[in-house]
């Protein structure tokens, strides 16, 4: 005696990707911005286990990239930025790769805000943008701020002077 009802999301879309297999590198740079995290994460590790930087400037579109969904994510651009650090680019970062994901820390997506702060590099000369993102409006991302600037250097002069500012 009970009823049955039928949910139905309407804007549900038929998955445009197939297969990930042996495809070329820019279908799966592109499978990183796929509405399905499934693709998304199958198109990360591929990217990650192949190995080769020569996707690189293609990430750095993703991360330019400053748009949002309903939801206010860009899950390309956090895609693109663990694919960078998967593929160990962001240890010693060129100064294009260095810049990107430095802005990428004022990206109108808190999601990307705050996976940039855990992806970047423990360097002193990031403290001051980290430090203002200690006053961020999402507080996901000011907690990431904080933990990244712990994890800076005791004698991160930058840290402190950031801080201070912040203080003041």
């Amino acid at each position: 005696h009970a009823r049955i009802y039928r949910l139905v999301y309407d804007q549900a879309q038929p998955a445009n990707v197939k297969s990930l297999h042996n495809a070329p590198p820019d279908v799966l740079v592109k499978a990183l911005a796929n509405d399905n995290l499934f693709w998304r994460r199958q198109a990360q590790r591929l990217l990650v286990e192949r190995g080769e930087r020569d996707v690189v400037p293609q990430l750095l579109n993703l991360l330019h990239d400053e748009t949002v969904d309903a939801t206010g994510l860009n899950a390309g651009a956090v895609h693109a930025l663990w694919t960078l650090a998967g593929l160990g680019v962001l240890n010693d970062p060129p100064r294009d790769v260095s810049a990107a994901v430095e802005k990428s820390l004022t990206h109108p997506s808190a999601a990307v805000r705050r996976n940039a702060l855990t992806v970047l590099p423990r360097d002193p000369k990031y403290a001051p943008a980290i430090a203002k993102l200690t006053q961020d409006r999402d507080g996901q991302v000011q907690l990431a701020a904080w933990l990244a600037l712990a994890d800076l250097p005791r004698t991160s002069d930058g840290a402190v002077a950031a801080l201070a500012v912040i203080e003041a």
